[in-house]
């Protein structure tokens, strides 16, 4: 083997310094493709949580056929706390076979969290609006009637479901700032399966960070939006600000966001 040969077996590998800047340059493409990869992962979560919600609310839509145009409640409960009960999730179950669909793909729950509607599990970070499904309480003598499809002025723009579980503004004067109520420092709950205008009777359990039943909409999941349908079945990607506040008309069936802006009281109890 001549010296022309044993240096030309010499080239065929790699020295220490061109290992070093290979490597360098790969962990520089990785830190510039992993943010990218990390917002498409949220963007996929979050088109998942649309088709979400949209499933649930078509599958109330298939319940009113069933129950005399009726909404399903939103709960109804038998003991104070966390007492034995059935929310909405459990009334539309049979309408909504994919099971997945009840639960947000970015929520994180609390493991082995203690309260449920469900003997089965079935929950998972979304809220009906109490003003369509109303709600019998039992344990704290109070009802609120559910309502026929035919009582809601403007289907296309009453929200009915949205990812749920923020607690609204604690002070009421900042309830009616859209900008105030829900910021993405409010508190997070579990299970929180009553979308709830903060203005209405159980406002205190509304604006509370520990009631577990009721509460505003949730936007840490979705970088700062939320998953919201409508009872006409479309559903939309938008911040909590556009539709949610003391008095809000979004959630009202006798107004509707096209009355934005009109101050009136929400649907309360029956009794």
């Amino acid at each position: 083997m001549n010296k022309n040969e044993k240096t030309a077996i010499k080239r065929l590998g790699f020295t220490l310094i061109e290992l070093l800047v290979v490597i360098a340059i790969i962990a520089i493409l990785a830190a510039m493709l992993l943010p990218a990869l990390a917002k498409s992962k949220d963007k996929a979560k979050a088109i998942q949580c649309l088709s979400n919600t949209r499933q649930l609310t078509l599958g109330a839509m298939m319940y009113l056929g069933d129950y005399n145009q009726k909404y399903p409640w939103t709960f109804w409960n038998t003991a104070q706390g966390y007492g034995a009960g059935e929310a909405w999730f459990g009334f539309i179950q049979n309408y909504v076979p994919n099971t997945n669909a009840f639960l947000c793909p970015a929520a994180v729950l609390a493991p082995n969290y203690p309260f449920t509607f469900q003997t089965n599990g079935v929950s998972g970070g979304y809220g009906a609006n109490i003003e369509i499904g109303g709600f019998i309480g039992f344990a704290v003598g109070a009802n609120m009637s559910t309502i026929k499809d035919t009582a809601v002025k403007s289907p296309a723009s009453t929200v009915y479901i949205t990812d749920c579980g923020a607690a609204a503004a604690p002070k009421v004067t900042d309830d009616a700032d859209p900008n105030k109520c829900i910021t993405v420092n409010s508190p997070e709950k579990q299970e929180c399966v009553a979308l709830a205008d903060p203005g209405c009777s159980w406002g205190s359990t509304v604006r509370s960070p520990t009631d577990p039943n009721w509460g505003g909409p949730s936007i840490r999941r979705h970088n700062g939006t939320c998953s919201v349908t409508f009872l006409d079945g479309h559903v939309q990607s938008l911040k909590s600000s556009q539709w949610y506040w003391y008095y809000t008309p979004w959630m009202n069936p006798a107004l509707g966001g096209v009355s934005a802006g009109v101050s009136k009281a929400p649907r309360d109890v029956d009794n």
